[in-house]
């Protein structure tokens, strides 16, 4: 099981930031399942894990916006 320990550092770092820049409790909370899956299943599958396709990552060719949402 991979350990990213800089993931941790960077989690421990976002927590200790003034309210005005920690992220919001929904994004706590996504960070916090996302960094769990990631050591249970390394970066390499970061785009098809369950947790990042959950929150943030695209499931469809380019970036997911048809050009009248832009």
């Amino acid at each position: 099981m991979p350990e990213y320990e800089e993931l941790e550092l960077a989690r421990e770092e976002m927590r200790s930031q003034s309210e005005l820049y920690r992220p919001s409790v929904f994004w706590e909370e996504a960070s916090s399942r996302i960094a769990e899956e990631l050591r249970a299943v390394g970066v390499e599958r970061f785009r098809s894990m369950d947790t990042a396709l959950g929150f943030f990552v695209p499931r469809v060719p380019g970036n997911g916006f048809t050009r009248e949402c832009l």
